[in-house]
């Protein structure tokens, strides 16, 4: 018995590139809240990152939709275009800033992606004039996505750590979280702060100035310690103020300070998404109140406002630091995608999947290469 199975007309997709994607529509708001995407595919995130950092990195926007037969949105890849030592890059819309990447569309339209060969035949077509796609930091990394393009699907080098914040009050949720000791050591650090130097509060920033402030306190402080921090380059630092002050407005950022008798000592900056919130830059006067840990007495009271205010994860993003074994975090595995469409792709390929003294010198040739 011969059996044809066939996809309604109305569920067939078609894939298509766009280089001007409007990532503050309505159809994107939509789509975006109802695909679980991380907050790094927001739309302010992405219209952030395109009008402002994609523009000035010389990244040509090279955004793949997939839409069916009635023009419904159904999936966004957002992905950028770069050309390093004669080789051409689709990469996510990354360039360094964000923690994680995906493939924005619901679990169903993942699958139904998946399992039509004509849509992979159009999306690996869309992949023109890359010689290789390198699709890194995706989380939970379902088998759809390599399905979609076809590609080789392997576990990043870094992960993701986040902290669930439970049920309960703050006071029960940290004595069943963290530690005796590590909990006594921050309440005594921030006693012994006030001791010394009288008024201590934290504050969530709210006034445009006082956000431009605290994001330029972290950019002084972190291109005076590291040479090679990213907030050296302009583009950077107007990317996460233009984040920070919209995001400040519609509740999608967070920018907070540990002021010292009104002295601006800790400062961090993080977006909200999903339930969770997902902390991005830090940066504390180490130099006269490191011995208080002022970094850490203000990542802690971040934890604290997000367990108040009913989130359910709080995320440190990527690489394994001392602090988030302190709390206890959760390590989550990232995976990478690669779809190699020429020889020197393949060699690009390879290099960045099998052969790790290469890739440092890849790193070389692109930095955002992570």
């Amino acid at each position: 018995m011969y059996i044809e199975i066939v996809r309604p007309a109305d569920q067939r997709l078609s894939a298509s590139v766009a280089g001007d994607f409007n990532f503050l529509s309505p159809e994107y708001r939509a789509l975006f809240a109802a695909s679980g995407a991380t907050a790094f595919q927001s739309p302010l995130w992405l219209d952030s990152l395109y009008a402002v950092l994609a523009r000035r990195m010389g990244a040509r926007p090279h955004v793949v939709t997939l839409r069916d037969r009635a023009g419904r949105l159904r999936m966004v890849i957002p992905l950028v275009l770069q050309r390093a030592a004669g080789i051409n890059i689709l990469q996510p819309a990354d360039l360094g800033v964000s923690d994680y990447n995906a493939f924005v569309a619901d679990k169903a339209t993942h699958e139904l992606a998946a399992s039509d060969p004509d849509l992979i035949g159009q999306t690996r077509q869309c992949l023109a004039p890359a010689d290789v796609l390198i699709f890194r930091k995706i989380q939970r990394c379902p088998k759809s996505v390599a399905a979609l393009f076809r590609g080789t699907e392997t576990l990043n080098d870094n992960a993701g750590y986040e902290l669930a914040l439970g049920v309960g009050t703050f006071d029960e949720w940290q004595k069943t979280a963290l530690k005796k000791k590590f909990r006594n050591g921050i309440r005594r650090k921030l006693q012994g702060l006030q001791e010394a130097h009288g008024s201590v509060e934290t504050v969530t920033f709210s006034d445009r100035a006082d956000i431009e402030r605290a994001i330029r306190f972290i950019r002084d402080l972190r291109t005076a310690r590291f040479a090679d921090d990213i907030l050296h380059n302009e583009a950077y630092l107007d990317f996460y103020t233009r984040v920070a002050v919209m995001g400040a407005e519609s509740g999608e950022a967070v920018t907070s300070g540990l002021l010292v008798n009104g002295e601006l000592v800790s400062a961090d900056f993080g977006i909200v998404n999903d339930n969770a919130h997902h902390a991005i830059l830090c940066a504390s006067r180490i130099d006269e109140y490191g011995h208080y840990s002022p970094g850490l007495q203000s990542l802690f009271a971040m934890i604290r406002r997000s367990h108040e205010n009913g989130r359910a994860r709080f995320d440190f993003g990527i690489g394994k630091t001392r602090q988030k074994s302190d709390f206890g975090s959760t390590e989550i595995p990232l995976y990478n995608l690669t779809v190699a469409r020429s020889i020197k792709g393949k060699a690009v390929s390879l290099v960045y999947n099998q052969a790790k003294p290469l890739k440092t010198l890849l790193r070389r040739i692109d930095g955002r290469l992570r």
